[in-house]
């Protein structure tokens, strides 16, 4: 198996980068302010203690990111969503 991919269900083969996005995604959307390292280190925390019958998809992915990549995204994503709103209020 290549080890950019991780299995998650069955056949289906979750890439690192993916897996990356779906943790950044539900960090972005849980907070309404700005992410810091120990709020991912937090969730990632939260997900690799889930019982390993969960079969969430989340679990999985948590425990093949790195913390500081998924911060990487969520701040990318913070900092284009305030530049959008600034160009909505022209």
């Amino acid at each position: 198996m290549n080890s950019r991919y991780l299995l998650v269900y069955g056949s289906h083969r979750l890439r690192v980068i993916e897996a990356i996005e779906l943790v950044a995604l539900d960090v972005f959307n849980a907070r309404r302010r700005q992410i810091t390292l120990g709020d991912v280190e937090n969730y990632l925390g939260q997900l690799r203690n889930h019982a390993p019958e969960y079969r969430c998809g989340r679990c999985q992915a948590a425990a093949i990111v790195r913390p500081d990549r998924v911060l990487m995204i969520v701040r990318v994503w913070q900092r284009q969503l305030a530049v959008t709103r600034l160009r909505a209020l022209r």
